[in-house]
């Protein structure tokens, strides 16, 4: 069985070193709107990443729990078909084992569904947090443009 833990990326502001020398270029020139842009663009760029690796565990799990349900049943099958004690007792342990499976992957998968709502919802604020700073930066050009004139 395959153990999945699940986690989501710290901010990175990409693998590149010249995000890292943008965002100085942008805070030493004042654009304090592009370097918000830049770092929030990276949070939410790692966040989809993180997403994107636990969707995919996420089938991973899925595709086990549909073998593991089919060897089950076949499991199960052979139950019915068995005329020894020994058979009956090998297969009725074999059921046992898969459902017990069953329960670990599915129990994995309610934690890691957790995680995704929680990835989403952090994904989601960090967008309000753009639009809304966006919303303000601009209120504030407005008001600047306005005391000029």
């Amino acid at each position: 069985m395959v153990e999945i833990t699940p986690t989501l990326p710290s901010l990175n502001l990409g693998t590149a070193p010249t995000d890292m020398e943008q965002l100085k270029q942008m805070l030493r020139s004042g654009n304090l709107e592009a370097a918000f842009m830049l770092v929030n663009t990276s949070r939410v760029t790692s966040l989809d990443r993180g997403l994107a690796l636990q969707l995919e565990s996420m089938q991973k799990r899925n595709e086990q729990v549909k073998t593991l349900t089919d060897q089950l049943a076949n499991a199960q099958k052979q139950l019915g078909n068995a005329t020894s004690d020994s058979a009956k007792g090998y297969w009725q342990s074999e059921i046992t084992k898969h459902k017990g499976a069953i329960d670990q992957i599915n129990s994995d998968s309610q934690i890691a569904t957790l995680s995704v709502q929680d990835g989403f919802s952090k994904r989601q604020q960090a967008f309000e947090m753009m639009s809304n700073l966006l919303s303000k930066f601009g209120k504030t050009n407005d008001s600047i443009v306005g005391n000029m004139r």
